[in-house]
């Protein structure tokens, strides 16, 4: 008998000892025995692939080509880009008159020849997964590479800095609150302190601003692109006499004009004088012959 109440007091006390060790815990032990604990083996640690993924990029790049056609080339692009999942910001097409000549070729006409360039600008936003997807694709349309350069933003300590200024702000902001209302019937104290809390509040809205707009940037790279082609021509056959029923020449244009036209044929006269030189060199010659021949006969 003695034995067995032995035997049940060890177990009584052994059971109280265990309820007052669960009992002494602190709430940090309790959260920290529930947490999953992550094991990483120090081979994967030491991965630096690993290291860049923690990292946040925001990527960007710039591109200047030639292209055999540029209205082509646009579309092949922006098609391009929404293809894979992003946007076009802007795309502005436009042709840019370099020399404009006019020549009389009729009385009544005008050849109107006009050299111009075309280019564009365009900004695009593609996923940043699609980035190098997206260059390639681009790539295709190129004639003649100017430049091109990629870059990568490291902004993961831009972005935890603003979640701690943020925090602090949020700290910051629920003292004011409080002190707000101890403040009373102190009219002056508490416009002072309401204040100071609108401008905390300004600062920590500003901070998460920032890093909506950094996580949109990472999300979304952006591709500046400039594009032209080689000039073109363009040639055009225009009626004076459509100029002329709007606006009726006077006596001094048509003088002028008389005199262009007389010039001309001048021109054209010497041009076939000179298209004519080899007959009138051997007329020359057979004349010399000729008349030498003709003296020794006398």
């Amino acid at each position: 008998m003695q034995t067995i109440s032995k035997v049940a007091l060890i177990a009584v006390l052994s059971v109280s000892a265990f309820l007052s060790c669960k009992q002494g815990e602190s709430p940090t032990e309790e959260i920290a025995s529930e947490a999953k604990v992550e094991t990483v083996s120090p081979a994967h640690e030491a991965n630096p692939q690993n290291k860049i993924q923690k990292k946040k990029f925001i990527r960007t790049a710039n591109l200047k080509f030639q292209v055999k056609n540029v209205e082509t080339a646009t579309k092949a692009i922006e098609q391009a880009t929404i293809g894979s999942g992003g946007f076009v910001v802007d795309s502005n097409l436009e042709s840019t008159i370099l020399e404009k000549v006019e020549t009389k070729i009729s009385q009544d006409s005008l050849l109107e020849t006009t050299r111009y360039a075309v280019k564009n600008n365009l900004v695009l936003r593609v996923p940043n997964e699609k980035l190098d997807t997206i260059i390639s694709a681009i790539s295709k349309q190129i004639d003649f590479l100017d430049a091109r350069s990629i870059k990568a933003d490291d902004v993961s300590l831009q972005i935890l800095q603003n979640q701690m200024a943020q925090l602090r702000g949020l700290n910051k902001k629920k003292r004011l609150e409080k002190a707000i209302d101890e403040k009373g019937t102190k009219l002056s104290s508490i416009i002072d302190a309401e204040d100071r809390l609108g401008n905390q509040a300004d600062q920590t809205d500003s901070k998460k601003i920032e890093n909506l707009s950094l996580e949109d940037q990472i999300n979304f790279s952006t591709i500046a692109i400039q594009i032209y082609q080689r000039d073109s021509f363009r040639e055009a056959r225009i009626s004076i006499k459509q100029i002329k029923n709007s606006s009726r020449p006077t006596l001094s244009i048509a003088i002028a004009d008389a005199w262009l036209s007389g010039w001309h044929i001048i021109e054209w006269i010497l041009t076939f004088i000179v298209q004519l030189w080899s007959l009138i060199l051997l007329a020359f010659i057979a004349y010399f012959v000729f008349n030498r021949k003709f003296k020794k006969q006398v």
